[in-house]
C-alpha cells in the first residue's frame, strides 16, 4: 500500500470526485424543481430571474 504523497494524492482526487458528483446531483434536483416549496415565487423573463422564497424557511444561527 503506497503512503506519503501518492496516498495523500489518491485521497484528494477521491474528495475531489464526491464534491463534483454531490454538485451535478444537486444541480439537477434543482432543475426540475425539487427543493422548490408551493409558496416560493419565480418571475421569468428572456434574460432575468428573479425568486422568492417565500414558503422557503431560512435557516437562522440560534
Amino acid at each position: 500500500m503506497p503512503s506519503g504523497p501518492e496516498q495523500f494524492g489518491t485521497w484528494l482526487a477521491g474528495i475531489g470526485a464526491v464534491t463534483v458528483a454531490v454538485g451535478l446531483l444537486l444541480m439537477r434536483l434543482g432543475r426540475i424543481g425539487l427543493f422548490r416549496l408551493p409558496g416560493d415565487l419565480e418571475f421569468v423573463g428572456r434574460n432575468w430571474r428573479v425568486y422568492f422564497p417565500l414558503g422557503t424557511r431560512a435557516s437562522s444561527c440560534r
